[in-house]
């Protein structure tokens, strides 16, 4: 077998790469190019490669998008979505970058959001799934980001979101909120969750 040949069967077994990546660090990168020439891969990013070919999980549009955007975290619908306290299905990946930072170019769906201080840094957990691995928002911090964004998602969708993870018991109401606090949303949010929890 061939290195080019062998690159083809990696990216058929890992769906999505990243040149940054430890296993492609031995291919030339003209290979990458043909790949693309031939129509066996996509570049969806800045040195980043996806399958068609590749049957990946529900996950993948995370997966790609992180590799794209490594300081990106899956948040508002998308994250959502996730922890399963929605009935919206988003076709578009709704990411939260660190403010300041330039919105990457890419093929793929995403909606970019800006996040500063703690709003950014807090509640931040890392899914590994077959297709790789992804960073969303808590599902506490995924509730206070759609109260603070609640002019542009609307104040129903954090009320609705609360109510069902509730309901499905996935709510610590101590992460929840600190994490109102770290969006500085607290004041706003309360007479909401008292509202829930009365």
């Amino acid at each position: 077998m061939t290195e080019y040949d062998r690159l083809k069967t990696l990216f058929r077994k890992r769906g999505v790469l990243s040149l940054s990546d430890r296993r492609c660090s031995s291919f030339p990168r003209a290979y990458f190019a043909r790949l693309v020439d031939d129509g066996f891969v996509q570049r969806i990013g800045a040195g980043v490669y996806s399958c068609p070919e590749y049957e990946g999980s529900e996950a993948l549009d995370y997966v790609e998008a992180q590799k794209v955007v490594p300081l990106g975290v899956v948040c508002l619908f998308s994250a959502l979505k996730i922890h399963g306290v929605t009935l919206e299905n988003p076709h578009r990946t709704h990411l939260a970058v660190p403010r300041g930072l330039r919105n990457p170019k890419t093929a793929l769906p995403v909606d970019f959001h800006s996040f500063s201080g703690d709003a950014y840094s807090f509640g931040i957990e890392t899914r590994r799934v077959k297709d790789g691995e992804f960073k969303v928002y808590s599902v506490e911090k995924t509730i206070a980001d759609c109260f603070k964004f609640r002019n542009s998602v609307g104040v129903d969708v954090a009320i609705a979101a609360l109510k069902d993870a509730e309901g499905k018991g996935l709510v610590d109401r101590e992460k929840l909120w600190q994490a109102l606090k770290a969006c500085r949303v607290s004041r706003i949010a309360r007479p909401y969750l008292d509202g829930v929890y009365a």
